[in-house]
């Protein structure tokens, strides 16, 4: 009951196993009875290790995470990217690392939320302003705990909610403040998250498939680009791709401050904001399975051609 017309459709005409429970074992044996020709592995080399090491398909590409980080000889390709590529290919050879260049590699099996929530426009008030983030304790550096903490020095009707796994108390001892709250995140009840006028983004590991959640409830994300980690401009792609890297890239902590204090502090600016996300959003085709699959289908011709 998740899924929208589109997405129907598209389940109706493809074999769906549902692998979770699975063995590596068996489904290695199931990728051999499918005659699987290619497999995609969106979590690289941290699941399924040992199917992928069997090598069972003609081609095998990995997601996002080049082979500067994994062993190449697992992997046929590297998806990535392109505007991760753009940021990178000064320091690496695209042929000699296997990457496999697609304008937009965004796209996770996300619930389509508009089925059973409501996802209008939030209710802006000034007296009780509430933004998020979603990072679990590894993703809170110091840099965002020092932006939190100028954000909500700067205004005291403002609640930021840390929504992950992160320790109530060590939380509490970190900012000694009412401001700073946590709550458990779950994306198959994404209901507590429409309370918060945006998000803000982590830093030294930003959000890619938990960004693409928060834009599929319909509120605006402010990302952080850090040109120092791999991992730290994910998020920068999908603000790009929806042409709104104007209103939501901050480049440096002084930056993120201002970009969030600028849109808690004026509720015209932020309307503003709001209208011409969804507008960009809606335009961007960034959730739409059909148009993923078909720039998967290109760029997946595009390199057997090459090779």
């Amino acid at each position: 009951e998740d899924l929208n017309n589109e997405e129907l459709e598209i389940i109706s005409n493809t074999n769906v196993f549902y692998i979770k429970n699975m063995s590596d074992d068996d489904l290695t044996k199931l990728i051999y009875k499918q005659k699987l020709s290619i497999l995609l592995s969106i979590y690289c080399y941290w699941k399924r290790r040992y199917v992928f090491k069997k090598m069972i398909v003609p081609i095998q590409i990995s997601y996002l995470e080049p082979s500067i980080i994994y062993p190449k000889y697992y992997f046929d390709y590297n998806l990535i990217d392109e505007n991760i590529y753009n940021e990178i290919n000064q320091y690496i050879d695209q042929k000699k690392f296997g990457l496999m260049v697609m304008k937009n590699t965004f796209v996770f099996p996300i619930p389509n939320y508009s089925n059973f929530i409501d996802l209008t426009k939030p209710i802006f008030n000034k007296n009780n302003i509430k933004i998020g983030v979603i990072a679990h304790p590894l993703k809170i550096c110091n840099i965002l705990i020092k932006v939190i903490k100028n954000v909500i020095k700067s205004n005291k009707n403002i609640t930021i909610t840390i929504y992950g796994k992160s320790d109530k108390k060590w939380i509490n001892n970190i900012f000694d403040s009412n401001q700073v709250v946590t709550d458990i995140y779950d994306n198959k009840n994404p209901i507590k998250l429409l309370d918060n006028i945006f998000f803000i983004d982590t830093i030294l590991y930003n959000s890619h498939s938990t960004a693409l959640e928060i834009l599929k409830v319909k509120r605006p994300f402010i990302s952080y680009y850090n040109k120092n980690n791999y991992h730290g401009i994910f998020s920068q792609s999908i603000i790009k791709y929806i042409n709104m890297e104007k209103y939501l890239l901050a480049y440096n902590p002084i930056h993120y401050v201002k970009l969030i204090q600028l849109y808690i502090e004026n509720e015209n600016i932020y309307n503003q904001l709001y209208h011409k996300f969804i507008k960009n959003l809606e335009n961007s085709k960034i959730l739409c399975y059909k148009h993923y699959t078909k720039q998967f289908a290109d760029t997946i011709k595009k390199y057997y051609k090459m090779k």
